[in-house]
């Protein structure tokens, strides 16, 4: 893989998307046995499993023609929205699991969604450096406004809904009034840009992924608190623990990784044979879910750094984005095939 640096943006930009959708290295073996779920890791006394059961698919649908970039769920986790190449946005109903309803072409390819915490506002961006705002779940019309001079690669509600951020590749972050589209904050992300973003709970600071760098900001001028540095590459997934006092990142350097909210400290690395597009703690456990480009998902023991169990994918099509639900029952996720996936997760406890 040609890993040169290169200060220009045209190659940056080629490189990483070209990555996201050609690139697979050699997928790994977890079991055969039952969909070819992973073995219970242990390390000494440490054991997490499942309290019941196995995890069984519940929901496999493609919508979509091309490759799918993007997910936000509802705030209750009733309904999900995707969006990809294909430049639609389709609506599920993640508790009936059944498809709802396609919100009409936008002019270019989207990258990134969000849902506020009320579920009034779906906003959609993408490579035309755009946001498309929906209200009641699309059935209004759309208020649309140029926000960013590059692609928009990830967009993030603030706990009141009143305000939305963005982030792309012309190296800002973004604030923005929900009601009227226009401008309150701009802050500097250089020298990169960024690939991702995601808020801590009570709204007070966010975290930007970008090349090499983990950054957390201030949302109250924008200063930069701190710098978790260790990735080797470019970010490309954020999660804030519920109580916020961990981050968990991914990224094209073949990892993810676990950090102290407070100190910056990087607390762990879990390592995978590819990228890490896709990234979300399992709000009940000591756990965490990983997506990555060999087309596998993970389940992983943070506590014992091991994977709990890995479905066998179809094929070999990178997962792009994932969700784990608020009771941790439940995982969603999206990629190269254009399907939306959904299955049931027993109770994890630890023995």
């Amino acid at each position: 893989m040609n890993q040169r640096n290169s200060s220009s943006p045209s190659w940056r930009h080629s490189s990483i998307y070209r990555h996201r959708r050609w690139l697979v290295w050699t997928v790994i073996a977890v079991g055969a046995a039952s969909g070819g779920l992973a073995a219970v890791a242990k390390t000494g006394s440490l054991n997490l499993t499942f309290a019941q059961g196995s995890p069984a698919p519940l929901l496999e649908v493609r919508r979509h023609t091309h490759w799918v970039r993007a997910m936000a769920v509802g705030p209750d986790g009733r309904w999900a929205a995707t969006a990809g190449d294909d430049k639609l946005v389709n609506l599920w109903d993640l508790q009936g699991l059944a498809f709802m309803r396609a919100l009409p072409a936008q002019e270019d390819g989207l990258r990134a969604l969000a849902i506020d915490a009320r579920g009034q506002w779906l906003a959609s961006a993408g490579r035309d450096g755009c946001i498309v705002l929906w209200q009641e779940q699309g059935r209004t019309a759309p208020r649309r406004w140029h926000a960013h001079g590059s692609f928009i690669n990830a967009l993030a509600f603030m706990p009141d809904g009143k305000r939305l951020l963005s982030v792309g590749f012309d190296k800002t972050l973004r604030v923005w009034d929900v009601e009227t589209g226009k401008p309150l904050a701009a802050y500097d992300v250089r020298p990169h840009g960024a690939m991702a973003l995601a808020l801590w709970p009570d709204g007070s600071r966010v975290v930007v992924g970008n090349h090499r760098t983990v950054e957390v900001l201030s949302l109250e001028n924008g200063r930069r608190l701190a710098r978790l540095e260790g990735h080797g590459n470019w970010v490309f997934a954020l999660a804030i623990s519920a109580d916020g006092k961990q981050v968990l990142s991914g990224g094209y350097d073949r990892s993810a990784r676990l950090w102290d909210a407070d100190t910056g400290r990087q607390v762990s690395e879990l390592p995978h044979p590819d990228s890490v597009n896709a990234v979300a703690f399992v709000p009940t456990a000591a756990a965490c879910v990983t997506g990555c480009s060999d087309g596998r998902l993970r389940l992983w023991d943070l506590q014992s750094r091991q994977v709990i169990w890995s479905p066998d994918p179809e094929n070999d099509t990178p997962v792009n984005a994932l969700h784990v639900s608020a009771d941790g029952r439940r995982v969603a996720w999206i990629g190269g095939d254009s399907k939306l996936r959904v299955w049931s997760l027993p109770e994890l406890r630890r023995q």
